[in-house]
């Protein structure tokens, strides 16, 4: 049975909350050491997302860190 967005896997509906917490997290961090901890201190909880938001994660945390690092050049 599909699950979240017609994709299979039971887990993949599971961490749907997850991921969008992250997503928030990610997008409300204050400053890059902020975010550098964020990503230290819920690793663990990231590698268990699926392959594909893995992918989307990595994208999100790359942008607000160059965000971050534009807003400390201007």
């Amino acid at each position: 049975m599909p699950s979240v967005n017609g994709t299979p896997g039971a887990s993949k509906a599971g961490n749907r909350a997850t991921y969008e917490a992250f997503v928030k997290a990610i997008r409300n961090a204050p400053t890059v050491k902020a975010l550098a901890d964020w990503h230290k201190s819920n690793v663990t909880e990231i590698d268990k997302l699926p392959p594909d938001w893995l992918d989307e994660l990595r994208v999100e945390y790359a942008d607000r860190k160059a965000d971050l690092e534009k807003a400390l050049a201007a």
